[in-house]
């Protein structure tokens, strides 16, 4: 378990290595064991190299790797001097992230030797002054954060003896749905408290687990998602990850370690699911999912158990890059008919000093059973916007930061999601959640997966618009969906329009709903239909 009351990762990095024996095993990559005196070793290799460059508190350094070990040891020994992490998704064009680079004056970028040419050719076409470091032998003999460091040298000679609250660690960017991406920093108290908000997702679970268990990772690690790491880490779980993050290596990856649970988003999930040869693996040893990113729907939850007969929990983080990442969770059994409740009910993580408060529109709280926007404040929050005043003000008031989802007020720090203020559907005068009528049809038979979107309409200002993904071509037809809807849901929000599509459009990376691309889709329909009624 974690230590309480450490305000720093520098602290909590410390106390996990004294109080941990130096032969636990870690974390498994590919089909290797990290131990904890593995990974010692290797930060305090690291710490030694980066300090002879010269980072030291204030000092930025990014980094863009595959998924590897050496992300971890990259984090840490970056930490321990002070420095600013700023992880960079590999798949960033060059030139964008030599933009990512230049805009939080990096003074050194962390890569491969097989990256090396190109992002260093993009760093001199822009002509950048960060310098290129690699984590493997380096193509033109430059620093290489493999060599050996000089005979007798002591890493507890160049860290900082005490690491304060508020030195910044790292910069990371938002995915946009708060509006357009935007970057915030982040601070060692801010990450510190998501290492405890991290620990309240993965543990306790209703199965017990004195002896810890173990989770396939389907994260990217050269992203924000490094934070959440080191909560799992801190916590006592084995996590076993591989280079390849695709669906099929991840299946193989989690077979061969036996896991007992996965952590992915739902989307990586269906990904899984519609591998041809899933059948063909061992699934006996998983007990339980963890996501983030979307909600599991009651279809995903049921194919799942199908599938991983075993599966008897399952547990959702909710959060921003502006809270840090996880600040709520969801969690719940898994029952044998793989019926589960909404999942979009979430909790305050306890203990990490963290609090929320739901209001109207005149900023005032509403009552349990009310609904209205989302605010947060505590430890997790950071301070703002780098070099965006504006957008801070707007979002960022007396500590609280104003998250844009609409939530009903549940009482006792939970809270049940229902969307973005900006996806609301106004339709005739109500609001509509998307979210919520999103919900409603994942509960019928045959339906595998859906979204819902607001599209203009002359008369109501704006109509409801549902795609619909069907288990079997002929699983569920319109008047079933209609008769579904009209038997629970207020008029207003029965949907106007059904699509039945293939798949929902989802986003890169990240997993989440393309709410732009469907409404381009149902505008498109819109014209189509038009144009019938014209010819």
């Amino acid at each position: 378990m974690i230590t309480p009351n450490l305000k720093t990762v520098n602290e909590l990095y410390s106390d996990f290595i004294q109080r941990t024996p130096p032969e636990t095993p870690l974390f498994g990559f590919n089909e290797q064991t990290i131990t904890l005196a593995a990974l010692r070793a290797r930060v305090d290799a690291y710490t030694g190299h980066l300090a002879r460059l010269g980072v030291r508190p204030g000092v930025v350094v990014g980094y863009t790797l595959p998924n590897c070990p050496e992300v971890i040891y990259l984090y840490f020994a970056i930490s321990r001097l002070g420095g600013c992490a700023l992880p960079l998704y590999p798949v960033i064009p060059d030139r964008g992230k030599v933009g990512l680079l230049q805009r939080a004056k990096a003074q050194w970028v962390v890569t491969t030797g097989q990256q090396y040419a190109s992002l260093k050719e993009a760093l001199t076409q822009a002509e950048s002054e960060c310098q290129v470091v690699t984590v493997d032998a380096h193509p033109d003999g430059g620093v290489s954060l493999a060599a050996a460091l000089p005979t007798g040298f002591d890493p507890d000679s160049v860290i900082l003896r005490q690491t304060p609250p508020h030195l910044p660690l790292l910069i990371a960017a938002s995915s946009g749905t708060t509006g357009t991406p935007k970057s915030v920093l982040m601070t060692q108290s801010n990450l510190a408290a998501e290492v405890y908000a991290a620990s309240g997702l993965v543990l306790p679970f209703t199965d017990d687990c004195p002896q810890g268990y173990s989770t396939a990772m389907a994260f990217p690690l050269s992203t924000a998602a490094m934070i959440v790491v080191s909560g799992v880490m801190f916590s006592g779980v084995f996590m076993v990850f591989s280079a390849d993050v695709s669906p099929v290596e991840f299946i193989k990856m989690a077979s061969r370690w036996r896991v007992d649970s996965f952590s992915a988003p739902p989307a990586f999930y269906e990904a899984i699911l519609s591998l041809p040869m899933l059948d063909s693996f061992d699934r006996a040893s998983v007990k339980r999912v963890l996501g983030g990113m979307d909600f599991f729907s009651p279809s995903l939850m049921q194919r799942l158990k199908e599938k991983f007969p075993n599966l008897n929990s399952w547990g959702n983080g909710y959060g921003l890059i502006e809270t840090s990442d996880v600040i709520m969770v969801a969690k719940g059994p898994v029952p044998a008919d793989g019926v589960v409740p909404a999942t979009g009910k979430v909790t305050l993580v306890e203990g990490v000093g963290n609090q929320i408060e739901v209001r109207d529109a005149a900023g005032e709280c509403v009552p349990v059973g009310g609904e209205g926007i989302l605010y947060v404040k505590g430890p997790n929050v950071v301070q703002g916007y780098l070099g965006n005043p504006e957008e801070t003000a707007r979002s960022f008031t007396d500590g609280w930061f104003c998250t844009g989802d609409v939530v009903r007020n549940e009482g006792d720090g939970s809270v049940t999601l229902l969307g973005r203020q900006k996806h609301l559907i106004k339709r005739g005068g109500k609001s509509v959640s998307p979210v919520a009528v999103q919900n409603h049809l994942n509960k019928l038979a045959g339906v595998k997966d859906s979204a819902v979107v607001g599209v203009p309409h002359p008369l109501y200002g704006e109509m409801v618009w549902a795609f619909i993904v069907r288990q079997a071509e002929d699983a569920v037809q319109l008047k079933d969906v209609m008769k579904h809807c009209r038997a629970d849901l207020p008029n207003y929000m029965v949907p106007d329009q059904v699509t039945f599509v293939p798949g929902i459009p989802k986003k890169p990376g990240v997993g989440k709903v393309d709410v732009d691309t469907m409404k381009a889709m149902a505008l498109k329909e819109l014209d189509s239909m038009a144009g019938a009624n014209n010819d």
